[in-house]
């Protein structure tokens, strides 16, 4: 999702541009491109969304928000904080499970996280994270959210999960697709 008019002044050349963590690497090449074919320098924040909506709640200017999840940008624009009209779907992902590519943890599926196979799980806090929601309705659909968020260690953003599962601080997580494509240190679970 993203979203223009938390700041008014646009007659800059420079555009602050808060984006979810998950975004980074594709805002970073982007940023580069863009900025050699205009005249305008593109300053990105990083965060969770739900920080992020916490930021422009609090005053941060941004004139663009690019939100991992539909929820930020609804709040955002009933409080007149967006402008409603300029919020547009561009892109889609999916949550996956991952595991360090050295793991010799026997995990396949996401219901494996509920047996004794695994005895921690790294995932974006489910309050702020939009990936960390999306497991969490995965889990809850699969009727094993109670089991599994007694093993979870809930991350700030999927940044975050990811380097627990690089560093084989927790057995697996769960991440965005494309950020688990991002680097040859994981296997695609699920």
């Amino acid at each position: 999702m993203v979203g223009c008019g938390a700041k008014k002044e646009t007659n800059t050349k420079e555009l602050t541009i808060l984006a979810a963590a998950s975004l980074s690497d594709v805002c970073d090449e982007l940023k580069d491109i863009y900025e050699k074919e205009h005249d305008i320098k593109l300053n990105f924040s990083y965060g969770s969304s739900g920080a992020l909506q916490t930021q422009i709640e609090e005053g941060a200017k941004a004139d663009l928000f690019f939100s991992a999840s539909v929820d930020q940008m609804n709040t955002l624009s009933s409080k007149k904080m967006i402008d409603k009209k300029s919020v547009k779907n561009l892109l889609e992902n999916k949550v996956v499970l991952i595991a360090n590519k050295d793991s010799k943890k026997e995990i396949k599926s996401f219901e494996d996280l509920a047996t004794d196979k695994v005895k921690m799980v790294g995932m974006g806090d489910p309050e702020s994270v939009p990936a960390g929601k999306y497991a969490k309705q995965v889990f809850e659909s699969l009727k094993i959210w109670d089991k599994v968020k007694k093993k979870a260690n809930f991350g700030t953003d999927v940044r975050n999960v990811l380097n627990w599962v690089e560093a084989n601080e927790v057995d697996c997580g769960v991440v965005y697709e494309t950020d688990a494509k991002v680097t040859i240190s994981f296997t695609l679970l699920e």
